[in-house]
């Protein structure tokens, strides 16, 4: 080994153990400190219990057969039952994976998909300041209502809580395009299921319950689904055979549910709220996961 890539191989040593040093300082802080959402060690404590979720063989088998399962995740937004019910329900031979929306775009999950050899890519409104191009992941940037890729490309479509912000005003996300309408998210519907391979995998997640419309800076960025438009979804994509799970965020954390349970749940908004909510939620109290295959 060269002088140069020995010292190179010392930094990224340092690096890396400072990096761990001040997590676990963060996270120590986060729970001694009674572990409220949003607050100094949040991010650290959740990426934390994510990890080890996404790894645990027993609870992505129960998410997978859509099973029940002890109830986890007190005062951690929805990610915590997205991340591994998506990770538990990819397609064992999909390749070519589409991220629509770039939840996927963080370090560690990244580093999970591409060991399985997929050939990633990521399309979001703007540049963000996680890029991960020497990990071969791809970045398109655009709006989902017209897709850049030629039809039938994607073995596997994914799409994590992103829905619901189409047609809505997304500058705080970096859009430049104007204001659309609630119906837009079908026209984005459209075009990823045009993108999708037939037999290909679909996976999406939406925050569900009451029809509540999120505010961030006096402006509507994104609105919670209801019956109402998660049948509009549906029936806009005939071509898609839908499986539908409904998981429920309560005082004991995030737990498999039904639709009537989750019929009536708010979301909260913590760019609004002064405090934290007395159950401990972090953002939504429901969600709907999505599993559908393209009919051939």
């Amino acid at each position: 080994m060269s002088l140069k890539s020995t010292i190179k191989s010392i930094f990224i040593s340092l690096y890396t153990n400072l990096k761990n040093q001040k997590n676990r300082l963060l996270k120590t802080w986060y729970i001694v400190n009674g572990k409220k959402a949003w607050r100094l060690g949040y991010s650290a404590y959740r990426w934390d219990i994510i990890q080890r979720l996404i790894s645990q063989a027993n609870l992505l088998d129960q998410l997978r057969q859509g099973k029940s399962f002890t109830p986890y995740g007190i005062g951690l937004d929805e990610r915590i039952v997205e991340y591994p019910w998506v990770f538990a329900n990819l397609s064992s031979h999909a390749s070519v994976t589409l991220d629509a929306g770039s939840a996927l775009n963080f370090r560690l999950l990244i580093k999970n998909l591409k060991s399985q050899k997929r050939d990633l890519t990521i399309f979001t409104l703007a540049p963000e300041r996680n890029c991960f191009w020497r990990e071969s992941v791809s970045y398109q940037y655009g709006d989902l209502k017209k897709l850049p890729f030629q039809s039938e490309w994607f073995d596997e479509i994914i799409s994590i809580s992103t829905l619901e912000h189409i047609g809505m005003d997304n500058s705080y996300y970096g859009a430049t395009s104007e204001v659309g309408t609630e119906e837009d998210f079908v026209v984005a519907m459209r075009e990823l299921v045009r993108v999708l391979k037939p037999k290909g995998n679909f996976l999406i997640t939406l925050p569900y319950g009451a029809r509540d419309y999120l505010t961030l800076n006096d402006v509507v960025f994104a609105r919670q689904f209801d019956a109402d438009l998660l049948q509009q979804l549906i029936q806009s994509t005939p071509e898609i055979q839908f499986e539908v799970s409904f998981f429920r965020y309560t005082e004991l954390g995030w737990e498999s549910s039904t639709q009537e349970a989750c019929a009536g749940m708010h979301y909260f908004n913590i760019h609004i709220e002064k405090d934290v909510a007395p159950d401990g939620a972090a953002a939504a109290r429901a969600v709907v996961c999505l599993k559908g295959t393209k009919r051939a």
